[in-house]
């Protein structure tokens, strides 16, 4: 219901009890006590986000979106602190004017950015009363992502996070690490996801072991007289492996 500044005046005294969903002729809320209409207000003030198929090295967090929304930081710091607050319980309970005061911000900037988490969902209105100190559910990241599908970055993952939980292959990068310790005269020790991403290459088990003994030769007469080139050996020989791989 939407009524003319005026006349939502001439309806409330200071000791009336507010009517729930009244809008002034600017479209505000006024006096409303039913915690379902805020949130319903709020997420209409804000721009929706859009999709992303961007990509980056790390895992998506709630400050990834946050800091891109509030480029000051402000939105990230009071939902990180609200997380710690809130603890098992996820409802915060804080006014404006106290969680200015504990960053020495402006109340207005603290809420602006508390409507601003309650716009994109990082918080929910749980009980709002006139004159009282309103509640805030906190939602992590993981259950925010569940209600926006497709607003978080995909994570590229570096080749030793490729390894899956695959008890065959597991096994048989067990095997491939011990023939090449051996090849090795027991000087490179392979770690097992080294070795899976080996045999991910699509080469033979002994063609691997071919080439390690191939490459290593080499690499010794190179490095002679440097130290420590063994450290990353698996790293070199497995550049040197898919390369090989590309080529067959």
């Amino acid at each position: 219901m939407v009524l003319p500044t005026t006349e939502i005046k001439s309806q409330f005294s200071r000791h009336n009890q507010p009517l729930a969903g009244v809008r002034c002729q600017h479209g505000k809320l006024l006096r409303c006590e039913n915690p379902d209409c805020w949130n319903e207000y709020r997420r209409s003030q804000v721009e929706p986000l859009p999709d992303t198929t961007e990509e980056m090295p790390f895992h998506c967090s709630a400050d990834w979106h946050l800091w891109r929304l509030c480029p000051r930081g402000y939105a990230a710091q009071i939902y990180n602190h609200a997380r710690r607050v809130a603890y098992k319980s996820k409802m915060f309970h804080a006014s404006a004017a106290n969680v200015a005061n504990y960053f020495g911000w402006s109340e207005r900037t603290v809420t602006r950015n508390f409507n601003l988490l309650v716009g994109y969902g990082f918080f929910e209105i749980a009980t709002v009363s006139r004159g009282l100190t309103t509640n805030f559910r906190v939602f992590s990241h993981d259950e925010w992502k569940k209600s926006h599908p497709g607003k978080c970055p995909t994570k590229v993952f570096a080749a030793r996070e490729l390894t899956v939980h695959d008890p065959e292959l597991e096994k048989r990068g067990y095997e491939l690490g011990e023939r090449l310790y051996n090849a090795s005269g027991s000087r490179i020790k392979f770690k097992n996801w080294q070795t899976v991403n080996c045999l991910r290459t699509g080469l033979p088990m002994d063609t691997i072991v071919e080439l390690f003994e191939e490459w290593y030769g080499g690499q010794e007469s190179l490095n002679a007289d440097r130290k420590g080139w063994r450290r990353h050996a698996p790293k070199k020989f497995y550049e040197y492996l898919t390369m090989k791989a590309a080529s067959c």
